[in-house]
């Protein structure tokens, strides 16, 4: 992974983190998750898939003990001139990767 996806993924998961803070310190009846890095959500459905997003925010009180179960609330995936999709799909100028059972874009590598 390089440097500057990983400050960036830093930068978002703390501007998310400070909102949700915020928002128990102003409404503590609020029900809000857990901001996560890098969490494994396992799927539902078949055939069962994983998602790795790297920043998330899952549901209030989401199941799970090693890996959350479902999909989180909220992901942010940063995506660099490093990455690329397993299968592409070009029109034009725009670039659509084709998306897993998941709903989660397919990476090589």
């Amino acid at each position: 992974m390089q440097r500057p996806h990983v400050e960036i993924r830093k930068a978002l998961y703390r501007l998310l983190y400070a909102v949700i803070e915020k928002l128990r310190s102003t409404r503590p009846d609020a029900k809000l998750g857990k901001v996560q890095i890098e969490m494994g959500y396992l799927m539902a459905g078949e055939p069962r898939s994983w998602l790795q997003p790297d920043v998330s925010l899952t549901h209030p009180g989401q199941p799970g003990q090693r890996y959350y179960e479902g999909a989180p609330l909220m992901v942010f995936e940063v995506v660099s001139e490093y990455d690329t999709a397993r299968h592409r799909c070009q029109t034009g100028n725009e670039v659509h990767p084709k998306r897993s059972s998941a709903g989660n874009r397919d990476r090589a590598g």
